[in-house]
C-alpha cells in the first residue's frame, strides 16, 4: 500500500510519478545522466593532467574544529607527495603507496618548498617516545595496536600527547627520522650510518 502510493506520487527529480514513466522521460533522464557523466569524467581528467604535469601535490587537511578554526591554519599539507600513478579514476597514488582523491590533491611542482608549519615547533620532549615506539614495532603495527602497546609500556605517554595537544597520528608524522607510515601501518625507520 505504501509502495503503491509512492509510485503514484510525482517526484521532483523525474517530474512525474514512477508509475507513469514514459519512454520520453526515461530517455531524458538517461541523456541528462550521460551529460553529467561526461562533465565529471572531463573534470577528473583535467585534475589528473595537472597533477601529472606538476609531478607533486599537497593533500587537503579538513578542519575538525568547526567554527572555532583559525583562519591562518593551513588547509593543505606542508609535505609534498610525489605522483606515482592513478590506480582508478579520481584517485592519485604517491610513491609511498598513499592514495588520495584527486579533488583533495593540490598540484605543486616537486621543487616547491615545503610550507612552514603554523603549529608550535616540534616538541622534542616527545622524541624519546618516538624512539621507544620505533624499537618495539618490529615488522610494523597498526595505529591502534601501537597506541595500545605504548600505553601498556609507558602510562605517561597519553598524558604527554594531551599536554602537547597532538594526536597520535600527528605525533607519528612529527618524527619521520624514527617512524614511517605505509598503507595504514607504522614501521620503524632504520638509520644506517
Amino acid at each position: 500500500m505504501v509502495v503503491a502510493g509512492y509510485n503514484k506520487t510525482e517526484h521532483g527529480a523525474i517530474n512525474t510519478a514512477p508509475a507513469d514513466m514514459t519512454d520520453e522521460a526515461i530517455f531524458s533522464l538517461r541523456k541528462e545522466a550521460a551529460v553529467n557523466f561526461a562533465e565529471n569524467s572531463d573534470m577528473i581528467q583535467k585534475r589528473q593532467d595537472k597533477l601529472q604535469a606538476q609531478g607533486g601535490y599537497r593533500v587537503h587537511i579538513p578542519h575538525k574544529t568547526g567554527l572555532t578554526a583559525r583562519t591562518d591554519v593551513n588547509t593543505w599539507s606542508s609535505d609534498i607527495r610525489q605522483v606515482s600513478s592513478f590506480p582508478a579514476p579520481g584517485i592519485v597514488q604517491d610513491t609511498e603507496g598513499n592514495r588520495t582523491l584527486t579533488k583533495l590533491a593540490k598540484p605543486v611542482p616537486m621543487d616547491s618548498s615545503a610550507t612552514a608549519q603554523t603549529q608550535a615547533p616540534q616538541p622534542t620532549h616527545l622524541e624519546p617516545y618516538a624512539r621507544r615506539i620505533r624499537d618495539f614495532l618490529g615488522r610494523g603495527k597498526g595505529f591502534g595496536q601501537t597506541v595500545k602497546e605504548m600505553k601498556r609500556r609507558d602510562p605517561l605517554f597519553p598524558g604527554a600527547l594531551k599536554e602537547s595537544r597532538v594526536t597520535f597520528k600527528e605525533f607519528v608524522q612529527m618524527f619521520p627520522q624514527h617512524l614511517r607510515v605505509h598503507e595504514g601501518k607504522i614501521y620503524p625507520r632504520v638509520n644506517t650510518l
